[in-house]
This record gives C-alpha cells, sequence and structure tokens, in this order.
C-alpha cells in the first residue's frame, strides 16, 4: 500500500502538473491567436493618433489652469530643500 508521505507528493504533483498544463494552454493561445489580442489590428495606429490629440488639447487647456500652482509648488520645494540644509548644518 501507500504511505501517507507518497500520497502527499502525488498530491502535489498532480497540482503541478495542472499548473504547468494551464499555463502552456495559455501561452500556446496567446502565440496563436493575435488577431484576438489586436496585434495585428491596422485601425490600433489610428486609435492611437485620435488618443494623442485629445491628451494634445488636454495639454493645452491645462497648462494656463495649472501655472500658479506650479509655481506655488516650486516655491515650497524651495522652501523644504532650505528647510533640509538648514536642519543638517
Amino acid at each position: 500500500m501507500f504511505k501517507k508521505g507518497s500520497n502527499r507528493q502525488l498530491k502535489s504533483k498532480n497540482i503541478r502538473m495542472k499548473k504547468s498544463i494551464s499555463v502552456s494552454v495559455l501561452l500556446l493561445l496567446s502565440c496563436l491567436s493575435p488577431q484576438l489580442l489586436m496585434a495585428q489590428d491596422s485601425s490600433l495606429a489610428g486609435d492611437i493618433q485620435g488618443l494623442h490629440s485629445v491628451l494634445d488639447q488636454l495639454y493645452n487647456e491645462m497648462m494656463p489652469l495649472c501655472s500658479q500652482l506650479i509655481g506655488v509648488a516650486s516655491g515650497i520645494a524651495g522652501f523644504a530643500a532650505l528647510w533640509y540644509i538648514a536642519s543638517r548644518v
């Protein structure tokens, strides 16, 4: 008959085998189906260009609004650097 230790070993080998099979199947599917993963989609480049124009417009709208905050942040950073140097001396 089987010992208790060998039963545990069989269970752990079975679990490892199931994991390796599932990883192998997933890898195989990802390699064989680039159309499903949109890796070869020709309209993807057009979508990226559309998003780029939206982000460019958003940047142009937000920079004037954020300019005062950028000034305040650089002032706080300068004060923090001065405080740090003064505490080390």
